[in-house]
């Protein structure tokens, strides 16, 4: 990623940002899978809420022009071009949960020099050199983006926890079951790296592991995760109706 550091000096005094006050607080804001595409793995936000300096913003990775010809072929693909961009926290949150999905925040307890760390991280960022990015499905997409940058301000890796061995196509397997044709699209487009065994970290390119690797993560015996809230239930997602599917072929 650029844009994350120049010599020794602090990115907030770079760019001359506000020194965040005592009331500052850094969440990982999760959305569940929605309907559409782009939605159906659900989706990862950092959320600074100051109240003391009177802001609430939303760091969000995953904004892109819908309008980009073969859209779905690039996105697939790893050729769509993402955007890091910032809004106001409480309206997309909103937004969000009354569109039916879930969003769950969980608070991170970080020092006050860690917060200032991320927020000065996220804002060179956000730098029109530095917002654009080339998207990739597995390897470097919304959630990947913002484990590294959590990365960053720990000093540690984080990674989600495993129970078993999976490949990226078991993890991915139940987000797809209400569009088996896409599924088949996506995966012939991946190749043969779906298949590969997922490593903890790499596990976090899907938003609800991410979330679990914040919430078992530890700095030095200390809980990474200070508490986690549920702002919305998600709502349950309309089924398809299948007349042909994939397997019908197979032999």
């Amino acid at each position: 990623m650029r844009g994350q550091s120049a010599g020794n000096r602090n990115n907030s005094e770079i760019l001359g940002l506000p020194r965040l006050t005592n009331a500052a607080v850094v969440s990982l804001v999760t959305y569940s899978p929605g309907e559409e595409l782009y939605t159906a793995f659900g989706h990862s936000c950092i959320r600074v809420k100051d109240d003391g300096l009177g802001f609430d913003r939303l760091y969000n990775y995953g904004t892109f022009d819908f309008n980009t010809p073969y859209f779905y072929l690039k996105f697939a693909r790893g050729d769509l071009l993402y955007e890091l961009a910032v809004g106001q926290a409480n309206a997309e949150i909103n937004e969000v949960g009354v569109a039916g999905q879930g969003v769950s925040e969980v608070v991170l307890d970080l020092t006050e020099a860690q917060k200032q760390q991320l927020f000065g991280d996220l804002e060179v960022n956000l730098l029109p050199e530095n917002r654009a990015y080339h998207y990739d499905f597995i390897f470097d997409n919304c959630s990947t983006r913002i484990r590294n940058v959590f990365e960053r301000t720990i000093g540690q890796q984080l990674s989600a926890p495993i129970k078993r061995p999976r490949t990226f196509r078991e993890m991915l397997d139940p987000y797809f079951d209400r569009t088996p044709w896409i599924q088949f699209g996506v995966y012939l487009l991946l190749g043969a790296k779906v298949d590969r065994v997922a490593t903890g970290r790499e596990a976090c390119f899907l938003p609800a592991d991410l979330e679990s690797a914040a919430e078992s993560a530890s700095i030095h015996g200390a809980s990474l995760k200070s508490r986690k809230v549920r702002v919305f239930e998600p709502r349950g997602l309309p089924q398809p109706i299948r007349l042909i599917t994939p397997s019908m072929y197979s032999v």
